[in-house]
């Protein structure tokens, strides 16, 4: 029998293996009742490879690799097994410090690194870091990374400092330090620029310059959040612009932008603001364990706006809150010590969503991943003597490739390619597969379609 134990999305390559899928297949679980709708999470930690349980960045690259952020390295999961990047004081190519903070990749595909000891960029190619910012003393620990989009600022009918043709748009990088402003990287240099607020008189480290949440507008500006509240920048002018009299002097620690536009800003004892930058109208969300559908702490953490319309908050110390646009409320999930598939800590250090869909949850108790709720549970099984059903049931393993289909791979009954409804037969409901059947030598094969 013919049994596909792991797929690659876009194909493997002997000297540098594709990832798998993002996370390894996990059981079905079509039970009915309340229990079944509850939230469950798996978690990895140390035991599965990682190299700490603090979880503070979690990001997906192109290739479909995880990459986590930990308070004691870096890590890279291929959906099976960790690998891990660890600070060297002998080796210069190292990853520069084992405090990660904040993780991007770029137009490029390389991965930048925010660390407690400054900035570094990771080169998938050659699998080696480039330190671009070293902490000095106090400062510079960087805790927030973003990328723009900027028209090309070449004079006509010249060439754009990357190279580009007038009137292209270029890529920036934005790195927000502690106590050391904004540092933004322009395309093909690392020399960064600094922008920093004006400098007080009497000497004091100026709030604003403590950087810890950055995220992009849609029109190419960047949000602030700092020690001093929410400030959007003007890449043009470098000017900074307070937004939300509210905030200043409110330490806002995430930021998140909604599919309405709106502007989430999660704040240290204060929590949770939506900002409507077309008519600067602001709501305030408070905490309030009297009442349930409040938010669980004040002191948000991270956020997450995720494709289907909902804010996740992580707290410290309240679990997750998952705002509902409808209602305008929160539901909270916070650790149960009976159940080991409960969120596992409720200091929630970062969220993200992967191209399927998966809510990641980085907290002081390790990576969880949550398996999407749903009361509609549909059975897609082999039917004998239907080529256009699945080959077998048997179901070992899966992948998405890059144009976004999925494969799936069966024991005895090789390779399915799932197609969208009604591909072949016109269909508007139904599942429809493509099979890849053994044929030759291996390494060949080819496809077998109803």
């Amino acid at each position: 029998m013919l049994a596909v134990a792991a797929l690659c999305a876009g194909g493997c390559r002997s000297e540098e293996a594709a990832p798998v899928a993002v996370a390894p297949a996990a059981p079905v679980r079509a039970a009915v009742g309340a229990s079944a709708l509850a939230p469950r999470f798996e978690t990895y930690g140390v035991a599965e490879g990682l190299p700490a349980n603090e979880v503070s960045a979690v990001m997906q690259d192109r290739r479909g690799f995880l990459w986590v952020g930990t308070f004691g390295g870096l890590a890279r999961f291929d959906g099976a097994t960790f690998t891990t990047f660890l600070h060297d004081p002998s080796d210069t190519l190292s990853l520069g410090d084992n405090t990660v903070n904040a993780l991007l990749e770029d137009r490029d595909g390389r991965i930048w690194i925010g660390t407690e000891g400054g900035l570094d960029r990771f080169d998938p190619a050659t699998e080696t870091f480039t330190r671009l910012i070293v902490r000095e003393g106090r400062f510079g620990a960087v805790r927030a990374l973003a990328e723009t989009v900027e028209p090309a600022r070449a004079a006509a009918g010249t060439a754009a400092s990357d190279g580009t043709a007038s009137g292209d748009s270029v890529t920036v990088v934005w790195a927000g330090g502690f106590g050391t402003g904004l540092f933004r990287f322009e395309p093909g240099s690392d020399t960064p620029a600094q922008i920093r607020h004006p400098a007080r008189a009497d000497g004091a480290l100026e709030r604003g310059d403590v950087v810890a949440a950055l995220t992009p507008g849609a029109d190419g500006t960047l949000w602030v959040g700092s020690h001093d509240g929410l400030h959007r920048l003007d890449p043009a002018t470098g000017r900074f612009t307070r937004v939300a009299a509210a905030l200043a002097g409110v330490a806002v620690f995430s930021l998140a932008v909604d599919a309405a536009g709106d502007l989430w800003a999660g704040t240290y004892d204060d929590g949770l603001h939506r900002v409507r930058p077309r008519t600067g109208e602001v709501r305030h969300y408070a905490s309030d364990p009297a009442r349930p559908d409040a938010l669980g702490n004040p002191w948000v953490l991270s956020l997450l706006a995720d494709r289907a319309g909902t804010l996740w908050a992580g707290t410290d110390g309240g679990g997750l809150s998952r705002h509902a646009p409808a209602a305008d409320a929160f539901a909270r999930t916070v650790h149960d010590i009976t159940d080991p598939r409960s969120l596992d800590a409720d200091r929630v250090l970062a969220l993200f969503e992967d191209r399927t869909g998966v809510l990641w949850v980085g907290s002081y108790g390790g990576l969880q991943r949550r398996y999407p709720l749903s009361r509609v549970v549909e059975r897609v099984a082999s039917r004998p003597g239907d080529p256009a059903s699945l080959s077998a049931n048997d179901v070992t393993a899966f992948a998405e490739d890059g144009d976004g289909t999925l494969w799936i791979g069966t024991d005895g009954g090789g390779l399915n390619r799932a197609d969208a409804p009604g591909a072949s037969t016109g269909a508007s409901t139904g599942s429809h597969f493509t099979r890849v059947r053994f044929d030759g030598p291996v390494g060949r094969g080819r496809a077998a379609r109803a």
